[in-house]
């Protein structure tokens, strides 16, 4: 935080529940990884363990989140993410600057389930007839597995959420979006974003 506490700046795991409080200007430097659900998984009880070793990270509606160019919130499979703006409160991630009017300033959002992934050329699910699948996400080096055998998996929820400026070439075929989804279950709200 700076000396007031008016504005906060995220880096590296977060690892315990959290809250991003509203009154702080929130600030991503780096790859800010919730949970530690982005490694491979070669059993159901590993798959158990991450689960019940998830955390969430609560953003308050109204809260300015703001990234270095290097900024990215990755939230990992069995971990969620609450971000529930209002109308009148929406959240905002954007870069550093005080415009909406850029492209590529910053990384994005990511969030990473559970949920089954099927493979190209009719190829069926990747987990086959057990839970465990591990695909490869796109984004970087620092974005790694998802993906399960679990349709209704729950990475939380998001609406009411502006996401500006975003957007990160990692290298061919291998980017961020503002908001890119990975092995997302029906259990996780999308709305008005």
């Amino acid at each position: 935080f700076n000396a007031d506490c008016s504005v906060g700046t995220l880096s590296g795991t977060i690892d315990s529940d959290y809250t991003l409080l509203s009154e702080v200007q929130w600030r991503l430097d780096g790859t800010v990884t919730v949970g530690d659900g982005n490694k491979t998984v070669n059993n159901s009880a590993e798959v158990q363990a991450i689960r019940d070793a998830g955390v969430t990270l609560t953003i308050q509606p109204g809260t300015d989140v703001r990234a270095f160019d290097t900024g990215t919130l990755l939230v990992t499979r069995g971990s969620m993410l609450i971000a529930d703006g209002t109308p009148s409160q929406p959240i905002t991630f954007s870069s550093l600057d005080d415009n909406f009017d850029g492209l590529g300033e910053w990384g994005g959002v990511i969030i990473q389930g559970f949920a089954p992934q099927y493979g190209q050329g009719d190829t069926g699910p990747c987990f086959g007839s057990g839970d465990v699948c591990n695909v490869e996400g796109e984004g970087g080096t620092d974005v790694s597995v998802y993906g399960g055998n679990d349709p209704a998996d729950n990475s939380g929820s998001i609406r009411y959420v502006r996401i500006a400026e975003g957007g990160l070439v990692a290298g061919p075929n291998n980017e961020i979006n503002g908001l890119t989804l990975q092995g997302v279950g029906y259990g996780t709200t999308l709305e008005y974003i």
